[in-house]
């Protein structure tokens, strides 16, 4: 009895175990792989039309918001930070700033861009849509937004906004 539990040991549970470690640690590795290094390769290579990746600054709606993106592009699919700030066109004031993560593609010279606050503690959301502009130097758009205010939320739009690049 003692020999038959050895051998089952031996024989049986040890391969099986080796066999779905080494599967568990094979499919892990590949798939980080794939995902962090050979398609954003690929899609990078693939990938024939203007590149947009870098810093964006400009403004919209005459100058009652001032926009920063940072913009980070994989083939045609973009993703980055957005910082809006809110200015009292009078007075040249910043109101407010809020930070924004985004996700979007580029299709047929335009960009666009679903964001999402990243303050969990506030509450915003939107779709830009831009225009590749100047071989690549300008984005043009708009806005559609929600927008928390003080005891409701309200949809609205930003719009004339121009971004120039300010680095690569």
């Amino acid at each position: 009895m003692n020999t038959f539990i050895i051998l089952t040991t031996k024989y049986i549970f040890y391969p099986i175990l080796i066999g779905v470690v080494s599967t568990v640690c094979y499919v892990l590795l590949f798939d980080q792989l794939l995902k962090n290094v050979i398609l954003p390769w690929y899609f990078s290579k693939k990938y024939k039309s203007t590149r947009i990746a870098g810093t964006w600054e400009g403004q919209g709606n005459a100058g009652s918001f001032v926009f920063k993106v940072i913009l980070k592009q994989t083939g045609d699919r973009v993703t980055g930070e957005i910082f809006a700030s809110t200015i009292n066109v009078a007075t040249k004031a910043v109101l407010k700033t809020n930070t924004y993560s985004f996700t979007g593609e580029i299709r047929d010279g335009f960009v666009r861009v679903n964001h999402k606050e990243k303050d969990r503690d506030s509450f915003g959301f939107g779709c830009f849509i831009f225009q590749i502009a100047g071989g690549g130097k300008t984005l043009n758009g708009s806005c559609l937004y929600v927008s928390e205010g003080d005891d409701f939320y309200r949809i609205a739009t930003a719009n004339d906004i121009k971004l120039k690049r300010s680095s690569n």
